[in-house]
């Protein structure tokens, strides 16, 4: 993954079902290069999210999640902010009956 990051010069990625929480997701994080970042834990082996991005070149405000969402308000700089929200449905039926 590091290898399309640094090819694709990525500023913001969102990355779903990364199955991993706590210390090791935010190790993971970290050595993905990405100084700022925003994480949903995954419940067991199913869901979770992360949000991630280079502060020095975007600007990420969050302004929500949930175990399915991540919501922030972006721009880049000299740029018009906008609203980006990150979706991972649960496959559960009831689940993503309440998204």
């Amino acid at each position: 993954m590091l290898e399309l990051i640094q090819t694709h010069r990525m500023d913001i990625l969102f990355v779903y079902e990364p199955r991993i929480n706590d210390e090791k997701a935010i190790s993971v994080v970290k050595s993905l290069g990405f100084p700022c970042f925003e994480i949903v834990d995954a419940v067991g082996f199913s869901s979770g999210l992360w949000l991630l991005w280079d502060n020095s070149k975007v600007q990420v405000e969050i302004m929500g999640t949930s175990d399915q969402t991540i919501s922030a308000c972006v721009s880049w700089k000299g740029g018009s902010s906008w609203l980006f929200t990150t979706v991972y449905a649960s496959p559960c039926i009831r689940k993503r009956a309440s998204l």
